[in-house]
């Protein structure tokens, strides 16, 4: 269990997702188009980013804004940008593993 699933903290959320993707600090804020400290003072909590940079946030660590905020602790898995059939695909694979997990549990 990691510290967001305790206690909701911005900072330390926007911390755990670029530190997860292995990403500095300065390598967030050249794609922001920010300075470093700017970024520093997110993961602190002195500043907060604008809905715009939320944005550019959630797509940079391919997250959603509601993660990112505390309204959902929820992983996301964004399908969107695959075709139909590969949707159908995916969420017929996503079904099995749940089937399966679920049979695994129940038998425990």
């Amino acid at each position: 269990m990691t510290k967001t699933d305790q206690v909701y903290d911005f900072g330390l959320r926007l911390a755990e997702l670029r530190k997860t993707r292995k990403l500095s600090q300065a390598d967030i804020a050249k794609k922001l188009g920010v300075n470093k400290a700017t970024i520093s003072a997110y993961e602190r909590n002195t500043t907060m980013p604008s809905v715009e940079t939320l944005k550019s946030l959630a797509v940079i660590y391919n997250s959603s804004i509601d993660y990112m905020l505390g309204f959902s602790n929820r992983t996301h898995l964004f399908i969107d940008d695959l075709s139909p059939n590969q949707q159908e695909f995916m969420l017929d694979m996503l079904a099995q593993v749940r089937d399966r997990f679920t049979d695994k549990v129940d038998a425990d």
